[in-house]
């Protein structure tokens, strides 16, 4: 925690924004998933802080180009949300940048309250985002008890209030990470093998990125070696099936 917490004050002192630190969870109290906590938390910053952007990060996330600010997340075009996706569905919400508008309070408004559990669409490992996807993909009828349905972008996507980015212009996993192009490193747990903890990824990139790439490269060349080898032993063992349900055949 201490290396996310320093990445992040140090690249807020360097362009001048301010952080909002939880010390416990802010949605504690209502007996709900520590995921949902980004709701209360950017409501409160809404209500009290004088600010006209938030900026949302989760807490597995690294900023790895310090020198590019926030101002090109801006949402723009009137629109109120700027958010991207990953390989899994076209929005992830952990980075989401708000503006402060009467759209943004209604849009955490439904989202806390349509969406507490059991009202809200599953599936439960992503709760919030479940219902923040069923809401600006035009709460579709078909995802209104599974959100997962709506991961491919239906027709119904809400393209006044939320400005969809490309997936790496927010963030990137470990494993697609382009020296001097990535922004953010998004240390997510299971994403495509990724071989240790969050937490010690995060600490190794923050004592030596080139020896955290080097040990993933290492990594996922050997498990794609592996895979190939396990795909031609099962090719190898199809042929000398066949060969030998052919040698039956004609024995007979």
């Amino acid at each position: 925690m201490q290396v996310v917490l320093r990445n992040l004050r140090d690249y807020a002192r360097r362009h001048g924004y301010g952080v909002l630190q939880w010390d416990k969870s802010p949605c504690e109290s209502s007996g709900r998933h520590v995921l949902w906590s980004k709701i209360p938390a950017l409501y409160y910053a809404l209500v009290h802080l004088p600010t006209s952007y938030l900026w949302w990060q989760d807490a597995d996330s690294l900023f790895v180009l310090p020198e590019r600010s926030l101002e090109f997340l801006k949402p723009q075009h009137g629109s109120s949300l700027t958010i991207a996706g990953d390989h899994n569905c076209y929005i992830n919400t952990g980075h989401f940048m708000l503006a402060n508008t009467s759209w943004t309070y209604q849009f955490l408004d439904d989202i806390w309250v349509k969406g507490r559990p059991p009202l809200g669409p599953h599936p439960w490992q992503w709760p919030e985002q479940a219902m923040i996807l069923y809401i600006i993909s035009g709460w579709p009828k078909k995802c209104s008890r599974h959100a997962e349905i709506c991961c491919q972008k239906p027709d119904t996507f809400d393209t006044q209030n939320v400005d969809l980015r490309r997936n790496d212009d927010v963030h990137v996993y470990l494993p697609d990470f382009k020296r001097g192009e990535s922004f953010i490193v998004h240390f997510a747990r299971n994403v495509r093998g990724v071989p240790h903890s969050r937490e010690k990824m995060m600490r190794d990139w923050d004592s030596d990125p080139s020896r955290t790439l080097n040990a993933w490269n290492d990594f996922y060349v050997k498990r794609r070696v592996d895979a190939l080898l396990k795909a031609k032993k099962k090719a190898a063992v199809a042929l000398l099936n066949e060969t030998a349900k052919r040698s039956h055949r004609s024995a007979t």
